[in-house]
């Protein structure tokens, strides 16, 4: 005597659960694709930004120290830019891949860098500008920072 179910018992077969997860998992795999590019992103975007940051305040810190001290020497030797005088002064120590003023360090390679006195390039001494080349190809824009004349600097 053969028994025949009144009531079939609803489900899925074998073949459509392998559908779903085949197509979860290439959904998940899509997923972390993106993530990880995302992630790329947000990094390189974070590196720009710090980057650009420490440039912006070598170029404010510079414009500020350079109007606000009426002297400034650039110690060749050392490679050492000193403003003011004695507990007051400022100085920029230029390393090989960053700047420190006094000890606050500006991760910031500089690649050339020049020092002017009245629109005359100098090797030493007294200066009243500088010109920064920032990147290695020269391609950039290089950062000039001046203090501006006055009467005062042609009193002998």
């Amino acid at each position: 005597m053969r028994l025949y179910l009144k009531h079939r018992v609803k489900g899925f077969t074998l073949s459509e659960m392998m559908v779903v997860m085949v197509l979860t998992v290439v959904v998940v795999g899509l997923a972390f694709a993106i993530l990880t590019l995302v992630q790329r992103q947000m990094e390189t975007a974070r590196q720009n930004y710090q980057g650009s940051t420490d440039i912006n305040l070598l170029r404010q810190g510079l414009w500020h120290d350079l109007r606000t001290y009426p002297n400034a020497q650039w110690r060749a030797t050392e490679q050492r830019l000193e403003l003011g005088f004695d507990a007051l002064a400022v100085t920029y120590r230029f390393e090989e891949d960053r700047v420190i003023r006094n000890r606050d360090t500006l991760d910031v390679p500089v690649y050339e860098y020049q020092f002017f006195n009245k629109g005359i390039p100098v090797i030493g001494g007294a200066v009243d500008a500088l010109k920064l080349k920032l990147d290695e190809s020269g391609s950039g824009r290089p950062l000039f920072v001046f203090r501006p004349a006055t009467a005062a600097d042609d009193i002998p």
